[in-house]
C-alpha cells in the first residue's frame, strides 16, 4: 500500500466473508480502461460482460502464475453475466504518461464514477470482491482501474443478518418447544425451617 510516497505495512492475505449479497455498487476511482478491437470504450460502450469477463481473466492468470491455477468455467460466467441489471454513472477521464521507451506522452484514459450491479452470481460477487485489490483492465499495473464496493456493509454483512433472524427463529422454535414440555419442579425442604436445604425432584 502506498502512502505519501512510501510502501507500507499491510496485510498479506485477504479474508472473504462467509456469504456474498446478490447486489453491489462500486466506485472506481483510477480510471477503468477497457478496450475492443484495440479500442478503449467509453462511459456508454463500456458493458458489463466487458467488465467482468475481464476482472475473471486478470484473477485467473495472476492465481496461475504466483499461487495456482484458479479454474473458471467462462461459459458459465457469461451465462451468469446475462441475469445482471446495471446502472452506470459513469465519465471519461484522461490519463497520461511519459513513456521512456517510446520517447514520447501517451493517452491512457478511462471511466471512473460509480457502477451498480443486480443480480450477481455468488461467484461474480466473490470475483468482484477479490478486484479491489488486482484492479481490472488495461494498465491495472500502473494503478488503473481501480475500485472499491461502497456498500460495503450490505455487501458484507447482510448475510450475517440473515443468519441472526435464522438463529433468532430457531431458538424462538425451541423455546416454544421447551414451554410445551415444561414441568413444574416439584420441591420439598429439609431444613426444620424450610429455608436452608432445598431438593429439586
Amino acid at each position: 500500500i502506498l502512502v505519501n510516497g512510501n510502501i507500507i505495512e499491510h496485510h498479506k492475505s485477504v479474508k472473504f466473508p462467509e456469504c456474498f449479497t446478490n447486489n453491489a455498487e462500486i466506485e472506481i476511482s483510477t480510471p477503468l480502461r477497457l478496450q475492443e478491437n484495440s479500442k478503449p470504450l467509453n462511459e456508454k460502450e463500456i458493458n458489463v460482460e466487458r467488465f467482468f469477463i475481464s476482472l475473471a481473466k486478470r484473477i485467473a492468470l495472476l492465481s496461475e502464475f504466483h499461487f495456482k491455477p484458479f479454474d473458471l468455467d467462462f461459459e458459465s460466467l457469461k451465462n451468469q453475466i446475462a441475469q445482471i441489471e446495471d446502472k452506470k454513472y459513469l465519465k471519461w477521464q484522461d490519463w497520461t504518461r511519459y513513456s521512456s521507451r517510446q520517447e514520447q506522452k501517451m493517452k491512457l484514459g478511462g471511466v471512473i464514477g460509480k457502477w451498480q450491479f443486480k443480480n450477481l452470481s455468488p461467484e461474480l460477487a466473490k470475483l468482484l470482491y477479490i478486484g479491489q485489490w488486482l484492479h481490472c483492465g488495461k494498465n491495472a499495473t500502473f494503478g488503473l482501474g481501480k475500485y472499491q464496493i461502497t456498500n460495503y456493509f450490505l455487501f458484507i454483512f447482510s448475510y450475517n443478518l440473515f443468519t441472526y433472524l435464522c438463529t433468532c427463529i430457531k431458538l424462538s422454535k425451541l423455546k416454544s418447544a421447551v414451554v410445551k414440555n415444561y414441568k413444574e419442579p416439584e420441591i420439598s425442604f429439609l431444613g426444620q425451617d424450610n429455608s436452608e436445604f432445598v431438593r429439586i425432584l
